[in-house]
């Protein structure tokens, strides 16, 4: 068993609130979210009967990478930025919270690649990314009152055969590796808004996705 400590990407650059009387001012965009280091187990149990040739099963799960971003604005002059096709003004304070994880199954089988040192292998990998994403904002038109959730959840799942060659020599200098050739499903859910809620309002708006 060892560590594994995994550094991921900003998130790509999407305004989330502008400023109502100037939109080209983006106080809060998604690309602003930076996420820490996560880190997480990883474990590889190795089988052989011969000492050379082996069957090996690894498997790791890193999460969560969380970060998150706010913003406020006491006279209510902020604006979503089409957030899942809402544009609600007067928003008051605003955040955004961006979390993750990565999880990763393989069996290889190994064989030596007799007078080259280093092993040849094939087999099969599955790994499974969960990206989460959400926004708060509270806003205030007059005396009313409001507040409005957006969260969106994506789960990718990707599997197939995978092949390569490894080298004691070669993983040190940083050549060497592994090739992949994967299938797989995706699945994507959004709530939007969750719920907006108005205190000077008789209605209550909820919108499923």
């Amino acid at each position: 068993m060892e560590a594994l400590l995994l550094w991921r990407d900003g998130l790509a650059d999407r305004p989330l609130y502008f400023e109502s009387a100037d939109p080209a001012i983006v106080p809060l965009d998604a690309g602003g979210i930076q996420t820490g280091m996560a880190a997480g187990p990883r474990y590889a149990i190795e089988w052989s009967r011969d000492g050379e040739r082996a069957l090996e099963v690894n498997y790791f799960n890193v999460g969560s990478f969380a970060g998150s971003r706010g913003v406020v604005s006491p006279g209510g002059d902020l604006e979503q930025a089409d957030i899942l096709g809402f544009r609600f003004p007067d928003v008051t304070a605003a955040s955004a919270a961006s979390a993750s994880s990565i999880q990763s199954l393989e069996l290889n089988r190994r064989l030596p690649l007799g007078r080259f040192d280093g092993d040849f292998l094939y087999g099969f990998r599955w790994v499974e990314w969960n990206d989460g994403f959400g926004a708060v904002d509270v806003t205030e038109t007059g005396a009313q009152t409001g507040a409005d959730v957006f969260l969106s959840e994506t789960v990718s799942s990707l599997y197939g055969a995978q092949v390569g060659l490894e080298n004691p020599r070669w993983s040190r200098m940083g050549a060497g590796g592994r090739l992949t050739t994967s299938g797989g499903t995706a699945s994507h859910a959004v709530a939007f808004p969750a719920m907006r809620r108005c205190s000077a309002r008789a209605a209550t708006r909820s919108i499923a996705a």
